[in-house]
């Protein structure tokens, strides 16, 4: 990294560190077990149901922190995401929690149980607890067993262990390498990477339109494009398996020039679609030729293609666009997104980069300082 950018990283981690994590888990913990969902604009917890994925999310940020200082209420919040989400007789998690901590949603949510094996993950590396790992198979077997289709894995199934008709996409599967991943690094069992092997191949068998050098997001129920909503895709998606597809590379040692050209042609959308380049950041949702269909910008798009681009830029002929897009998307983090003092953030600010929520999910401090360090 060029120095400033290398500085301004640094500057962030610190801030994290010292700063943001200390003010989020104290605002997100919940003396009722477990996290928080939603926090107000004025640090209060906002009353409604408690999704296992808000859970996950909230392990996860806190295992990869320095030190032991969230370490006992970790071990709770991950007792209580076994002891209250998991269903032993299936051994899958349900949906949601009401304040009572009673099933609200008895939803099995795949999107949900991928990132029940990233904070497993990350939960290991943090305290090397055996049982984690027994978790984390349960909940791959339950995949394995329940959710696997003809083709990929079903958006969620009822109660009843059946699969909901709904629109397919491929936003779980993304997580589900994710964790799969992630479980391979932490325990080297071998079933992850098998089914990491697994979710690539349907990447560029289903997701990826080679034709347009484009990620699509919704299918129907044959993995084809879906005839309404097929022609939708997300910069921030493209950018978040431009890093996938490099850390698969690393735990399978494939570095074919497959892979490589996807990853090339991903961040070349990124660069040419993605961003907004009159007032900076990361559009939301743009049709395959490019043309943008929301211009609102999220934060978790920013810091995504935030790492896309530090991993591009190894590449020469993506070095100074990728540090280009490094620079200016970290001006937008610091100056837009995130109150440094505090670690307050805006969830979603519009075209002119003016903030239009006013509140704080449990899910994003993910999409913020496991990404920064890592690229630190």
């Amino acid at each position: 990294m060029t120095g400033d950018i290398q500085q301004n990283i640094e500057t962030l981690v610190k801030s994290a560190e010292n700063i943001w994590i200390p003010r989020w888990f104290e605002l997100f913990s919940n003396a009722n077990g477990g996290f928080h969902e939603r926090i107000d604009k004025d640090g209060n917890s906002v009353d409604i149901p408690r999704r296992l994925l808000s859970q996950c999310r909230q392990i996860v940020v806190y295992s990869m922190a320095p030190g032991d200082a969230y370490r006992e209420k970790l071990d709770e919040a991950f007792d209580f995401v076994q002891n209250e989400f998991l269903i032993p007789e299936t051994g899958g998690s349900v949906f949601s929690l009401n304040g009572s901590n009673d099933v609200h949603d008895h939803t099995y949510d795949l999107y949900a149980h991928a990132f029940i094996l990233l904070s497993c993950a990350k939960y290991y590396d943090a305290t090397k607890n055996d049982s984690v790992l027994k978790y984390a198979k349960t909940t791959l077997n339950f995949i394995n067993d329940k959710f696997a289709l003809e083709r990929g894995y079903a958006e969620s199934l009822d109660s009843d262990l059946n699969p909901i008709p709904t629109i397919r996409r491929q936003n779980p599967h993304m997580h589900l390498l994710e964790g799969c991943i992630a479980m391979f690094e932490a325990s080297q069992d071998n079933d992850y990477r098998d089914m990491a092997d697994e979710l690539v191949s349907l990447f560029f068998d289903n997701f990826f339109d080679e034709e347009t050098g484009t990620l699509g997001e919704f299918f129907d129920n044959n993995l084809h494009p879906h005839p309404q909503e097929g022609h939708k895709v997300e910069a921030g998606h493209h950018a978040e398996w431009v890093w996938l597809l490099s850390q698969y590379q690393k735990i399978s040692d494939k570095h074919s020039t497959k892979i490589d050209d996807a990853k090339e042609r991903l961040f070349t959308f990124v660069i040419n679609h993605g961003i907004d380049k009159n007032y900076g950041g990361i559009f939301n949702v743009q049709a395959k030729n490019g043309k943008i269909i929301d211009d609102h910008k999220r934060i978790w798009a920013a810091l995504e293609a935030l790492r896309a681009a530090h991993i591009m830029r190894r590449h020469h002929k993506f070095e100074k666009d990728a540090e280009q897009t490094m620079s200016a998307l970290l001006d937008i983090i610091r100056n837009n997104y995130v109150d440094t003092k505090t670690g307050n953030w805006n969830e979603i600010l519009d075209k002119d980069l003016q903030p239009i929520t006013d509140y704080l999910p449990a899910t994003t401090p993910y999409h913020i300082y496991p990404i920064l360090k890592e690229i630190l």
